[in-house]
């Protein structure tokens, strides 16, 4: 049996920081990440392309804590995967996962420059 310890801390996982509780996509990357404890490859990598789902669907916005918890979670998976298919799976997911949180990070420098930018011109 897979066990895996501080990859799924119930307590914290999922808090966006907004209004001191879980969102809702927090609840719902929490349940999912739960499947990273099963000995099944098959769940492991169903858990592993549902994250990948959640986390680039421009609609969801994963942000924070429950961004950490897919990825600590599908690193997991990484870790204890025991074929080399499951193994690739992971590490692509983690690598379009990480795609997609730099993008995202680099659109808002933009952005934030941009506003900046124009303040300036302004006052």
């Amino acid at each position: 049996q897979v066990s895996s310890g501080a990859v799924n801390n119930s307590s914290s996982s999922g808090h966006d920081g907004r209004d001191g509780g879980l969102s809702f996509l927090g609840y719902v990357v929490e349940s999912i990440t739960r499947a990273s404890d099963s000995p099944s490859e098959a769940v492991q990598t169903g858990m592993a392309k549902a994250l990948l789902a959640v986390m680039t669907c421009s609609k969801c916005g994963v942000h924070e804590a429950a961004m950490l918890q897919a990825v600590r979670s599908t690193f997991h998976v990484y870790l204890v995967g025991k074929t080399p298919a499951g193994k690739d799976i992971a590490k692509r997911t983690l690598v379009d996962m990480l795609k997609c949180v730099f993008n995202r990070m680099e659109a808002y420098d933009l952005m934030y420059r941009d506003e900046e930018e124009n303040a300036a011109k302004q006052g």
